[in-house]
Parts: C-alpha cells; structure tokens; sequence
C-alpha cells in the first residue's frame, strides 16, 4: 500500500443544459463547488480496541432488529377506510375521460396519526399489483420541501421521479414538466405529503391554485397530507375544497370504550409480530398495559411506534431476549415526558403497584 497522503475529488459532470455541454468544470475564472475531502484510509484514526469488542459487534443486531420492526406494518381501521378512499379516488381518475376535471382528498391531521403510512400501504399495493415495474410510479408519494413554495411543490415532484434538472426554471416551466412525468411514468395518484410547509398567505394562495389546476386540468387525483396548519390553505380557496372529498378522519384512539378495545388487539398483533420475526424471543404483555401507552402516545400510532423503537433499541443493546417494563419506561421518558408531549409518565405507577 502506498503511504503517502493523498485526497479524493468528487468530479463535476457536464451540465447538458449549458451550450456546449461543458456545465461548472473547474477553471481559473470560477472554482468547482465541489471541496476535496482526504479518503477515508487516509483520515487519523486512533486504535479504537473497543471496534474490535463484542459490545460494538452487537450493533448489528440492534440495526437488523430495528430496520424489522419498522418493516412492521399493523393498520388501523381508519387508516384502511384512508387507503379504500385512496384507491378509489386512483380507479376513478383510470375510468375518466383523458382532460376530465379530477377530484383529490386531503389528511390533515396531528403528526404521527398514521397519514404516511396508508401512503406506503397503497404504493406497495398498486407497485405489486403492476409487477413492480421501474418504468411506473403508479402512487406517487411526494414530501414537500421546508422552502413551501409553488415552485417547491413542482421541484418535489419531480425530484421524487429522479429528474436531474427538477429545480432549474421558473414554476411554470416546472409544472409543465410534472404534466410530462405524469405521463411518461404513469402516475396514477399523486400524494402530496407535508402540505404544512407551505407558509403565508400569498404562498398558500399560489399553492392552492396550483394542486387546483392539476385537478381541473385532469391531470392526476391529488392527495393532500399534513397537520392541521395546512387547513386554511384549502379551506380559503373555495374551488379546491370543492374538488375534494370529505376528510376520513385519523383522529388519535382515546383511552376508554371501543377505542380502548382495538388499540389492545393493535398492539397484541404487533406484540407477535415482532416474535414472528424473530426481533425478540419473548412478548412483551404489551396489552395489558394498552391503556398506559395510549395515554403515553396520546392515542397516536406514529408516537408510539416512537417509543417502541426506542425501548427495542435498549433492549437489542443490552442483550435483551424481550422488551422489559423498565425499557418501556425509560422510553416513555425520553420520548414522550422529555419532549414535552405528555406531563407525566403513566407507566411509572405500574410499575409502583408491580413493586
């Protein structure tokens, strides 16, 4: 091996949309925007004995065990009434009339009702359905950008399909690349995800009026994703709120009745689930204590799949064959209690009638 230092340089590649073909090569005149960064073999590294450990090597059961549960999907039943809506809105726009005026639907809901998630329910339904083909995206789920502009949303887009220039031009020319996409990708529905980052009034106007057209022009069903912040952008344009279905409603599960009895079978499936893939060797009980962490997630999907991530993460460092009361405890207090979500944590006075 050669010892001597030397540097990797990311190469600049022609730009096709620059006469010449030529794009920001290096030159005396204007430097590449690209910095040189040492190699990895060459970075100074300290003989860390503690890589070589066997505490270190169980790093990589914690990351398979990890990526499992989240490969993890148990829905609601409001998330598949979202999904049914989804789809129907998809199979209506395929029996239109090419230009025929499309109808769109919005989720504005809290963070982590599960939005998102009947969103990646529906693209791997539709993506097996077609093959898996690379050449289609059926289901088309965008996350808008935190910029939030007119512009933005049609830069998402076409980011999302793997277009190379998706920000170069003005809005309009963008928007006329979106339509080409639609076309040559076959999209069927379009999810706009993280509606929400769209600020201000005039921005929210120029957004509204854009999603708008995409649904008169008969372009693509539209799905709109976000929180409650994103509400006045369509309930202030009148012709987009039209063009819209009624909202299913995630609302969060509340502790008591009905909602109490589903949360418990939902976080039992889960409980097996996780032993069906092998992730732990034991169940956790987490249905007897469905209550506590319902009040713990605030009834949200999305928060407590947060604080099962983190008690699996303790229990898969520390050799854990189950996810213990303490790693949920400690979870609930780093996830929810520490950031503020809830005052208090419900699962600490189990754990004092345990004792």
């Amino acid at each position: 091996m050669n010892d001597r230092p030397h540097t990797t340089t990311h190469e600049v590649f022609p730009d096709p949309t620059v006469s010449g073909g030529t794009g920001p090569r290096h030159s005396a005149k204007k430097s590449s925007p690209w910095r040189s960064v040492p190699s990895a073999e060459t970075m100074p590294l300290a003989d860390f004995d503690f890589l070589d450990s066997s505490e270190f090597a169980q790093s990589d059961r914690v990351g398979r065990g990890l990526a499992l549960f989240e490969g993890i999907v148990e829905p609601t039943p409001q998330q598949m009434t979202s999904v049914m809506q989804m789809n129907s809105l998809r199979l209506m726009g395929l029996n239109q009339p090419a230009g025929q005026m499309r109808r769109g639907a919005r989720y504005l809901h809290p963070s982590g009702a599960g939005k998102s998630t009947c969103a990646k329910i529906l693209t791997q339904h539709v993506a097996k359905q077609y093959g898996f083909d690379p050449a289609r995206k059926s289901v088309l789920h965008v996350t808008l950008s935190t910029t939030g502009t007119p512009k933005s949303l049609a830069s998402s887009i076409l980011t999302e399909v793997g277009c190379g220039y998706s920000t170069r031009g003005e809005a309009e020319l963008l928007l006329l690349r979106v339509h080409e996409a639609i076309q040559e990708f076959k999209i069927e529905l379009l999810v706009i995800d993280e509606l929400n980052h769209i600020k201000g009034k005039g921005l929210a106007t120029e957004a509204a009026n854009t999603i708008k057209n995409i649904l008169t022009l008969g372009w693509v069903p539209v799905i709109l994703m976000g929180t409650s912040d994103a509400e006045p952008l369509v309930k202030s344009n009148r012709e987009l709120r039209n063009r819209c279905q009624p909202q299913v409603f995630l609302r969060p599960y509340v502790a008591a009745g009905d909602d109490l009895a589903h949360w418990s079978c939902l976080l039992d499936r889960i409980d097996n689930a996780m032993l069906d893939h092998e992730i732990v060797k034991f169940p956790t009980g987490l249905k007897m204590i469905a209550k506590d962490l319902c009040v713990a997630s605030n009834g949200l999907i999305g928060e407590f799949h947060g604080i099962m991530l983190a008690a699996l993460e303790m229990a898969l460092t520390e050799g854990a064959d189950r996810i213990s009361h303490d790693h949920l405890v400690n979870a609930v207090n780093e996830w929810a209690v520490g950031d503020g979500t809830i005052d208090s944590n419900p699962l600490v006075a189990r754990e004092g009638e345990k004792g």
